[in-house]
């Protein structure tokens, strides 16, 4: 039996668990991450939550409750694209783009930095 592409992003809407990412984020590898994470919410057309362009309604009615779930649901797919220790650390963040701007700034300069010694070794 074969599994069409649509059908497993699909089957991420049913399991927002799923990996989203070729490898999760271990805190060394955040440039591979983050590109395979970003084309992963492109794809879901979600990218406005991670970068705060999504209009945040007031605190009550429908579309409030909408734009929760679907920030909700790209910080599930960012959270379970980490490694457990990792995610804990952004887990009582509120919404998507808290996430994607402590990552970026706690691991995207980290990375390079690593990559700069071993490098000179």
């Amino acid at each position: 039996m074969y599994i069409t592409a649509e059908l497993a992003i699909h089957s991420y809407e049913m399991n927002p668990t799923l990996q989203i990412t070729t490898s999760k984020l271990n805190g060394n590898n955040f440039m591979e991450w983050s590109q395979s994470a970003q084309i992963f919410v492109k794809y879901k057309s979600k990218m406005k939550y991670i970068l705060g362009t999504s209009p945040q309604s007031s605190g009550d009615g429908p579309k409030y409750e909408n734009w929760k779930v679907e920030s909700s649901k790209v910080m599930s797919y960012l959270l379970h694209s980490m490694q457990l220790e990792i995610s804990k650390t952004y887990l009582l963040l509120t919404i998507a783009k808290e996430i994607w701007e402590g990552v970026t700034l706690s691991y995207s300069k980290r990375g390079i930095t690593d990559r700069l010694y071993d490098l000179k070794k």
